[in-house]
């Protein structure tokens, strides 16, 4: 099987897919800036959840600045959503945004990295919501 290769398995009528498994050509130079990242994101989390929620906040603040023409992007779409708010306030907002946008950057990889019952610390699920239906 290679990398892209899309291998599925079938669990009470869902497809749910399997991870790739591991082989050498992982390894490769090609994926090691990956690699780094992934080690970086790793390191990251194992920080208590407010210092790497900080770290989020600064590095979403960040790339505001470095992604000049994305911010233009929101700060434009917030002035059409939004027309009565002054550009000062539109600048917050767009500011609060990419804010946000780096603390879900981490709080994606708590998901990946964090074990259930560091999560269960964290989050709560009221058993009366578990049991309605979706829709």
């Amino acid at each position: 099987m290679s990398i892209g290769e899309n291998n599925t398995t079938k669990v009470a009528d869902k497809s749910i897919p399997e991870p790739p498994k591991f082989t050498k050509e992982m390894l490769a130079p090609k994926y090691w800036l990956l690699w780094l990242g992934l080690f970086v994101l790793r390191a990251i989390i194992l920080l208590p959840y407010p210092v790497f929620m900080r770290l989020g906040r600064m590095l979403g603040i960040g790339s505001m600045y470095i992604l000049k023409r994305r911010a233009k992007i929101t700060a434009q779409n917030l002035k059409l959503a939004m027309p009565e708010l002054t550009d000062s306030e539109i600048q917050a907002y767009t500011k609060e945004h990419f804010a946000n946008v780096g603390m879900g950057l981490f709080e994606t990889c708590m998901a990946w990295f964090w074990s259930d019952k560091r999560l269960d610390k964290l989050v709560h699920i009221d058993e009366k919501e578990k049991k309605k239906p979706y829709k």
